[in-house]
């Protein structure tokens, strides 16, 4: 169910995307159910009103008229709407980045705002999984940008379990791409990939969802680099 654009802030939307896991590969980049698969922000700070220092007597300042009279709600539920749709990923992300725009405009806090990047993160690795239109050379820019959204979101909120287990899948991704080609380069993206997951399971959050995917990951890479070790 979709909350009302009214009266909504960030740490009552339902952000998070989530993964997939079958034998320690990347098995779908999911567009999230509403009734089912959002794992709910745990985060209970609210974000910076619109106004900024830079604008105290315009609440608006002189942003472009297309966009200085929506509210970041508005922006953010349409993204997610059609992200969810999965039928204009495209779209979503041009949604996302007109939010992104408009929060760093009025100069809002990143970390109120960093599952955004995750969502983007989701929707370029979606996009990256895609089909046989996708060449290999466009498939690998958009798993950089989906890597590059979850770095992010990290960086301005380290609790974002969910972001560090998408993080870890991407690598186990191009790890698998590489096959046994640089076993020492193959062992690094493991104990990286790890390492997130780590990360992932020391949140002391309600991200239950991320921890168990994280726990079975750990466990999994731990089996391959026993394998690679043998």
């Amino acid at each position: 169910m979709l909350l009302p654009i009214t009266e909504v802030t960030l740490s009552t939307f339902l952000l998070f995307t989530y993964v997939l896991l079958h034998r320690c590969s990347v098995a779908a980049w999911v567009t999230p159910n509403p009734q089912s698969t959002f794992l709910r922000s745990s985060s209970t700070s609210q974000p910076k009103p619109l106004s900024s220092s830079r604008h105290q007597n315009d609440e608006y300042g002189s942003f472009p008229e297309t966009m200085d009279h929506i509210p970041l709600s508005q922006i953010f539920q349409r993204a997610l709407v059609l992200q969810r749709s999965g039928a204009d990923r495209s779209g979503a992300l041009k949604a996302y980045r007109e939010f992104l725009q408009v929060a760093e405009w009025h100069d809002v806090d990143p970390s109120l705002y960093a599952e955004v990047y995750a969502n983007m993160g989701a929707v370029y690795a979606m996009q990256g999984k895609g089909g046989d239109d996708v060449n290999e050379g466009k498939r690998k820019e958009l798993r950089i940008e989906a890597k590059s959204c979850f770095q992010k979101a990290v960086e301005y909120r380290p609790g974002l379990g969910s972001a560090w287990v998408n993080l870890a899948l991407l690598m186990l991704a191009e790890g698998k791409e590489m096959g046994g080609e640089d076993i020492s380069k193959v062992g690094d993206i493991l104990q990286e990939a790890r390492s997130c997951c780590v990360r992932a399971l020391g949140m002391d959050n309600e991200d239950e969802r991320s921890r168990a995917l994280a726990n079975k990951l750990v466990g999994d890479i731990d089996g391959m680099i026993k394998q690679m070790r043998v």
